[in-house]
């Protein structure tokens, strides 16, 4: 019996078969590789969204009611006292005069190429018996904290707000405003917007 061999036509089919099925299998791990991106970077965007926000607003949580400053140029930032030990000490190292806090800086969070930094100072006069208003220029102007050594504390940080609120019933809050945002495509991007009603517990 004479043995068969495979003829032209018959391997170009295959070819084509085999290479159909090839493509298709890339096409699947382009999409796999492509969904895992958008994954990973919605997993990073909501993980520095909700850092941002807990670092702010545990700060101003510790702050005083009638000392906060905000304003939103040259970019986004807000200046308040803390009660904290310059650091490197650790935050909750608190001094108390008479049964009062002592404030012992001025902090400073703001929006820097796509970063929320923090900086402070130790600069008088600090809040005491008589309280600053938020146009009181004793506040440390801008440019000292923009030049002063810095922390980051989140990253993708697309676009900050801060506003101090005198509205409300118990004192002034702030309501803090934290979008976070990072491409996954040349014209795609995830973005977060997270938001938050803060009370400072000290009003004096």
């Amino acid at each position: 019996m004479r043995r068969r061999g495979i003829s032209l036509a018959e391997l170009m089919v295959a070819i084509a078969i085999l290479a159909f099925l090839l493509t298709g299998l890339y096409l699947i791990l382009v999409a796999g590789a492509g969904y895992f991106r958008k994954g990973s970077v919605a997993a990073t965007v909501h993980q520095q969204a909700r850092l941002g926000l807990r670092k702010l607003t545990v700060e101003i949580e510790n702050s005083q009611t009638q000392s906060i400053y905000a304003a939103d140029a040259p970019v986004p930032y807000l200046i308040m006292p803390s009660a904290d030990a310059p650091r490197p000490a650790q935050a909750g190292q608190w001094t108390l005069t008479a049964g009062r806090l002592t404030w012992q800086k001025w902090v400073c969070f703001w929006l820097d190429n796509d970063q929320l930094v923090r900086a402070e100072l130790v600069v008088p006069p600090l809040p005491a018996e008589d309280l600053p208003v938020p146009a009181d220029p004793d506040y440390p102007a801008f440019g000292d904290f923009s030049a002063a050594p810095r922390e980051v504390l989140a990253r993708h940080i697309y676009d900050l707000d801060f506003t101090v609120d005198s509205a409300l019933g118990g004192g002034p809050t702030v309501a803090l405003r934290v979008v976070a945002r990072q491409a996954t495509a040349s014209d795609k991007a995830t973005e977060v917007v997270l938001q938050n009603r803060v009370y400072p517990r000290n009003t004096r």
